[in-house]
């Protein structure tokens, strides 16, 4: 459904933006086992996929990186349901320094919890993240 109804229209769109704005970073957002057609997604011209789900098939951070990591930057990738809510701050830094060093592996990524954090989630755990992704999610980038 996706490569006959919707394809042509967000390629449209984000050549659109591009051509008001080449700088623009075309993030899309979509929930959902989409891997099978992440490769039509890039061809429509997206550039960061959001949110990587943990646990949803074909979201596998490895997976992910070693298919798509040359066109395609990540958005996500820590488990907002299980880890940040019931894990130690132990077992949350290791979980995103994981993670991080397979989808920030040169380049790419952006660290975040996979959706919003949930209401019953340990203001410590939500300290032990923010300081990992501190700690470990910081690559040199060049502007200008």
């Amino acid at each position: 459904m996706f490569r006959r109804y919707f394809k042509e229209s967000y390629r449209r769109l984000h050549s659109g933006l591009k051509a008001v704005n080449p700088d623009v970073l075309v993030m899309q957002h979509s929930d959902g086992a989409i891997a099978p057609i992440l490769d039509d997604w890039i061809d429509a011209g997206m550039q960061v996929f959001n949110p990587v789900q943990p646990g949803v098939p074909g979201h596998e951070p490895e997976e992910l990186k070693r298919r798509f990591g040359d066109r395609l930057g990540f958005w996500g990738g820590i488990d907002q349901q299980h880890l940040l809510p019931m894990c130690t701050p132990q077992q949350i830094e290791r979980e995103v320094k994981r993670i991080i060093s397979i989808l920030g592996w040169e380049g790419g990524y952006m660290v975040a919890p996979a959706h919003i954090l949930q209401p019953d989630t340990p203001v410590e755990n939500i300290h032990a993240f923010l300081n990992a992704a501190r700690n470990y999610g910081e690559y040199a980038y060049e502007t200008t």
